[in-house]
This record gives C-alpha cells, structure tokens and sequence, in this order.
C-alpha cells in the first residue's frame, strides 16, 4: 500500500536527477566552467525548491487523511494552503535570481560560473 501511494514521488525525483546528469552530460564538453555551473545550478535548484516541496508534501497527507474522513470541505483549504506556498516560493525564487551571481562568488567558484558564460 505504502509502495503504491509513494512511487510517483519517488518517479518525480528520480526523473529530476536524470535531467541534472542529462544536463551535465551535455555541457561537458563546452568546459570546466560551463558543467560547473550547470551542476551547481542542479544541485542548488534542487536544495531551494525542497523545503516548500516539502511542505506541500505535508499538507497533502493532511488532506489524504481529510479525505479518508470525508471532510471535503476542509480539503479545500488545505488545497489553498499548498497553492499559496507555491505562489510565495514563486515569488521568493524569482526575487533571488538577481542575487546568483553573488551567491555563486562566494563559494569560490570561477567567475564564469557565476556570470553564465564562458570567458
């Protein structure tokens, strides 16, 4: 049962590291700088969309067992609930885009990486 309800997160993440070795594979061969950017670019998409995920993740086993009980109406809430999360990591993400290159700087990577382009 548990196996059931779980594989298409389990799918959904696997298909997320495939991508960032997809990703990796297809940049290698422009250089150094241009496959660490698009590692850390993978691994940082990943670290910053998991906490809200997360979250959401929490509140769907609320309304999982919401509906087991057959309280639909409070389903809808928690469905607000997941949409607003959403929205705000929308909106927080968005906010940090101009801050990459900072952020990318500081970890001691070569300035291309940071910059998005090869110098």
């Amino acid at each position: 049962m548990l196996l059931t309800l779980a594989w298409p997160v389990v799918l959904a993440r696997a298909t997320q590291s495939v991508i960032g070795f997809t990703d990796a594979y297809m940049v290698a061969p422009l250089g150094e700088a241009e496959l660490a950017a698009t590692t850390t670019g993978a691994l940082d998409m990943f670290t910053v969309i998991l906490f809200p995920l997360g979250v959401v993740f929490i509140l769907q086993s609320f309304a999982s067992q919401l509906r087991g009980r057959g309280e639909l109406g409070a389903i809808r809430r928690y469905a607000r609930y997941g949409l607003v999360i959403a929205l705000c990591a929308g909106v927080v993400g968005l906010g940090l885009v101009p801050l990459v290159p900072r952020v990318i700087g500081l970890l001691g990577y070569e300035p291309a990486v940071g910059a998005g382009r090869a110098e």
